[in-house]
């Protein structure tokens, strides 16, 4: 049974960091092991993840840095709320890291204390190098893999009921010609080489070191036993599969499996003739040409041993790239009298899960509830790319982008067969601030009930709209795991990533610089002490500055252009504000030649440690007494193209609607819809009224706001609306007044007055006709889409 762990909200001590995807010591070693996927492959740009558990009293201001061999390589200090009751996400950046052993910590310096320290810090072992090398054959089979079989015969002769008692040994072996005695490029003490007899996986026990010094002497074998040879089954002439992989210590794997040997296996227990797979190739099933396509299977029923009524039970046997065994079946009865050619359809999920290994296609026949034969298996290599868990949606998202400000952030699950009310899922919703910090929260998992899992259009997950907020201005990366209980073991099951999502309006990592006597969008050069001005680029929070980086300023002036500097930080000046004089002369060259017009300021900084920049926001002002700037506004929306006046709140069925407002006169101005632009139309220059036609609006709530483009960026007020579908207009009862009994459709009545009762458009007007002559024009209801009216004073007729 899937149970969520609790979080530990008050430890008695700094609790051990998390490391995904490193591999637990396995005794006697005491070693964390770090492969390459964890170090640099499952996050390329920000390397090894690191999740700091919540320490006790965690508070704002509290700061935590990431300790490698002693030295801090990553730290981020507590400035949002909602990271109170959260891990905090680390990284040790890629490059930091080679082969060898390392020391991990992190210590926590509480605001105004001293910092306490994680400690003994974990012991990690970190491997890079691939088992195998580099495979240099773009075809199924790793070019520096080769193996050897003892009987040598085999190969040739196949193994038959007698010979199957011995047993195979499978030799890995340096290839011919490879000039070397070493079974394979990289071998490793601790490697274990996985055998595929047919789909049945053996493993070998950990490589030794004289098995690496002298392999002539000492060879790397994996004996397969009787029971083994059994359990694949017979092949047809054909032969099964039989090939390798290798994995190290940490659990790198080489690129490929060893380039296949076919070997023929009759041991008499299977009569029947394997099936045969219409998409395959040869031995070979190609899923990118599959597609969608359901697996087609023929079994040619022809001889005595088949009646009509039985059933042919068609399996699908193998184990995936990651160890996991599939099993999937199929009945299907034989509904001609034989001999016949029966057809059988088995769902691709299955061939999908073993992309990149071997599947086993076999069948049992059924007479009466009682398995009386079996079948001979047809080995197939499955090639191209398995396919993945489909990414969640965001419902909410317009244009790839999220509203920061929602309450709740819906995701939507879509249906995949392996969901059932069995599992759990647990949504993985990482993201980069602004300042590029990391926020990737332990939410809580979900439990899809039967009737959800089972939704062709998937289920809905609600995010509280806290995770959301903190990330205004960066980016959401969604996915998902699917949880299962394996004996008490999570097995977890990765979906594809969405694509990624901007939270709120896009923003650069740094805040805007600071300008000595910038007020509300203005500076007055004659008012600065001594006639000196001063920019400042503020000391970086999350990511601090360290010595050799390199801080500039641009300074932008309508008039007088670009002008830059910049400093080199050291040991005295490194995580601190970064301060520029501007001189006398500066002030009279680029400042007040731009009297009445915009300066735009920024600074960068080129970090020392990983060659890249970081941007701050621009600050932009003007020069001298700040113009007065009338914000904008949205005065009317009407629908296109009835040009009817849409109210403050209202529903329309018109999917385009034009915008009319004020603004600074001649000055832009940008329209969104939530956070995303529509346009940014200019005010008339004598007039200052705008105007912007919208089109293609989504069946949906809809938020307009008109921003300024000017001045400090003022917003307008919300214009909200909702577009409703388009619904025909219906009378759904007619009822006597005062009685309220129902009148039947060409009945009579003594009352001459009636309330009609129907359904229309949400929030639309009907015009409701006696004949030709308009009785009223009822409003449905906004939310219902029902409408009533009472008609009195009907004459008789």
């Amino acid at each position: 049974m899937l149970i969520q762990p609790l979080k530990n909200l008050a430890p008695l001590a700094l609790l051990t960091p998390e490391i995904p995807g490193a591999i637990e010591p396995q005794a006697p070693a005491d070693e964390w092991g770090i492969n390459l996927a964890a170090a640099v492959g499952n996050f390329p740009d920000k390397g090894l993840k690191v999740q700091i558990p919540i320490w006790s009293s965690k508070s704002l201001g509290d700061k935590v840095e990431l300790l490698l061999n002693n030295n801090v390589v990553d730290q981020h200090t507590i400035s949002d709320p909602v990271e109170l009751r959260e891990r905090t996400t680390l990284f040790v950046a890629p490059g930091r890291l080679q082969t060898g052993n390392w020391a991990l910590a992190y210590r926590v310096t509480r605001l105004s204390q001293q910092p306490e320290l994680f400690a003994p810090p974990l012991k990690l072992y970190v491997k890079f190098e691939l088992p195998g090398g580099q495979d240099t054959d773009p075809d199924f089979g790793h070019s520096g893999l080769y193996m050897a079989f003892f009987p040598p015969e085999v190969v040739q002769d196949g193994v038959d009921k007698d010979s199957a008692k011995n047993g195979v040994d499978v030799i890995v072996q340096a290839k011919p010609g490879s000039g070397t005695d070493r079974p394979y490029e990289n071998i490793a003490v601790g490697d274990v080489i996985t055998v595929s007899w047919g789909g049945q996986l053996v493993l070998s026990t950990p490589v030794t070191q004289a098995q690496i010094d002298a392999p002539l002497t000492n060879p790397v074998k994996v004996h397969i036993d009787e029971a083994t040879i059994l359990a694949a089954g017979d092949s047809g002439t054909e032969g099964l599969a039989v090939t390798f992989m290798v994995r190290d210590r940490v659990h790198n794997q080489a690129e490929d499996w060893c380039k296949e040997t076919r070997i023929v296996v009759d041991t008499g227990n299977s009569l029947l003739d394997a099936p045969i797979l219409e998409q395959a190739d040869g031995n070979m099933l190609d899923l990118d040409t599959l597609g969608e396509e359901k697996l087609l299977l023929h079994v040619w029923a022809a001889s005595a041993e088949f009646n009509q009524n039985d059933v042919i039970i068609m399996s699908l046997k193998g184990t995936t790239v990651d160890g996991d065994p599939i099993n999937i079946t199929v009945r299907q009865a034989i509904e001609k009298k034989p001999p016949t050619v029966v057809e059988v359809l088995l769902d691709n999920a299955g061939a999908r899960a073993l992309a990149k290994t071997q599947g086993v296609f076999s069948y049992v026949l059924e007479r009466s509830g009682t398995i009386v034969n079996r079948s001979k298996g047809r080995f197939i290599n499955i090639i191209g790319e398995a396919k993945r868990l489909a990414a969640p949606i965001a419902l909410d998202a317009t244009s790839g982008a999220l509203d920061p400000d929602l309450a709740g952030t819906r995701i939507r699950i879509p249906h995949d067969p392996l969901i059932t009310a069995e599992n759990g899922i647990e949504l993985k919703w990482f993201g980069t601030r602004q300042d590029l910090t990391t926020y990737d929260p332990e939410l809580e998992w979900f439990f899809p009930s039967t009737d959800e899992a089972n939704d062709p259009d998937g289920f809905v997950i609600v995010v509280e709209g806290k995770h959301l907020k903190t990330l205004d201005g960066g980016t959401l990366d969604l996915s998902y795991n699917l949880l299962s209980d394996d004996n008490g073991t999570i097995v977890r099951r990765g979906s594809q990533h969405a694509a990624l999502l901007n939270v709120g309006e896009a923003q650069f990592e740094l805040v805007k610089p600071i300008v000595l006597g910038e007020v509300d969008g203005a500076l007055e050069p004659d008012e600065l002490p001594g006639g000196i001005g001063k920019l400042t680029a503020p000391r970086p929070i999350a990511t601090p500055t360290v010595s050799g980086d390199v801080v500039t300023y641009t300074w932008l002036g309508e008039v007088t252009g670009k002008k830059e500097d910049s400093i080199t930080l050291n040991a005295l000046s490194k995580d601190k504000d970064v301060n520029f004089a501007l001189n006398v002369q500066f002030v009279t060259d680029h400042i007040e030649p731009n009297r009445g017009k915009k300066i735009t300021a920024s600074y960068r900084i080129l970090r020392n440690v990983t060659g890249k920049y970081s941007y701050s926001n621009l600050l932009e002002f003007i020069v001298g007494e700040a113009v007065s700037l009338d914000p904008p506004t949205i005065d009317s929306v009407k629908g296109s193209p009835s040009n009817d006046e849409i109210a403050d709140g209202s529903n329309t069925v018109e999917t385009s609607v034009v915008l009319t407002g004020t603004a600074s006169k001649g000055q832009k101005v940008d329209v969104l819809d939530g956070t995303v632009s529509k346009d940014q139309p200019i005010a008339d220059p004598t007039t200052g009224i705008w105007t912007l036609t919208v089109s293609g609006l989504a069946v949906a709530a809809h938020r307009f706001t008109a921003k300024a483009l000017y001045g400090t960026g003022q917003v307008s007020a919300e214009r909200t609306l909702t577009v409703v579908a388009v619904v025909a207009p219906t009378i759904t009862t007619v009822k006597g007044s005062p009685s309220n009994d129902e009148i039947p459709q060409g009945g009579n009545t003594v009352e001459t007055s009636v309330v009609l009762t129907g359904t229309a458009s949400k929030g639309q007007k009907v015009d409701v006709l006696d004949g030709t002559v308009s009785k009223d024009q009822p409003i449905a209801d906004p939310t219902t889409g029902i409408w009533t009216l009472t008609v009195s004073g009907l004459a008789v007729a």
